[in-house]
């Protein structure tokens, strides 16, 4: 019935959450400066499962995204909201600024999550959808030696010749 599969989905969700709580030392390695890229949850599961000593060391500048929020810094608020109660030193930045604090070397780390991940015939990722603007990040973070890590769940991995064009979403919708 309808209340299993929701019950079993929201399980699956969870379950994730927990496995990524493990993997957050090793994702964030010794960068000390990390620019997030659009609000995520599974980014943010990764954020407030590291220890809070590590925390410490860490500035998240928090970029505005405003191709995707309404209103100014909305997205990035949102992302604040849910690291309120960590011990990050925390920075918002307009999206204008990305590009010069990266080549300045301000940034040792790029974190975003996806909307889908596409994988070609060999089984290698490609490419991803996520927020507009976000090619633009990576292509700068690559310029400049500048890691990018894009995290994401396995359902949301498909082949080219499954991939689906996007209709538009919403603000809402996004996480």
């Amino acid at each position: 019935n309808l209340w299993t599969l929701f019950k079993d989905f929201r399980n699956k969700r969870i379950n994730v959450g927990e496995k990524l709580a493990g993997q957050a030392f090793d994702i964030v390695g010794a960068s000390n400066a990390i620019l997030i890229y659009s609000q995520s949850k599974r980014v943010i599961d990764c954020l407030l499962n590291l220890d809070p000593t590590r925390q410490r060391e860490i500035t998240l500048l928090i970029a505005e995204c405003r191709p995707k929020s309404p209103s100014q810094f909305q997205d990035a608020l949102s992302t604040v909201q849910f690291l309120r109660d960590t011990q990050y030193k925390i920075d918002l930045i307009p999206d204008a600024a990305i590009a010069h604090l990266i080549s300045k070397g301000q940034i040792d780390l790029v974190l975003m999550g996806a909307h889908q991940v596409l994988k070609n015939s060999s089984g290698d990722f490609t490419h991803f959808v996520n927020t507009c603007g976000s090619e633009m990040v990576v292509k700068i973070a690559t310029a400049h030696g500048v890691p990018t890590k894009v995290i994401f769940e396995s359902d949301k991995i498909v082949s080219y010749r499954d991939a689906k064009v996007f209709d538009r979403i919403s603000y809402d919708e996004e996480e």
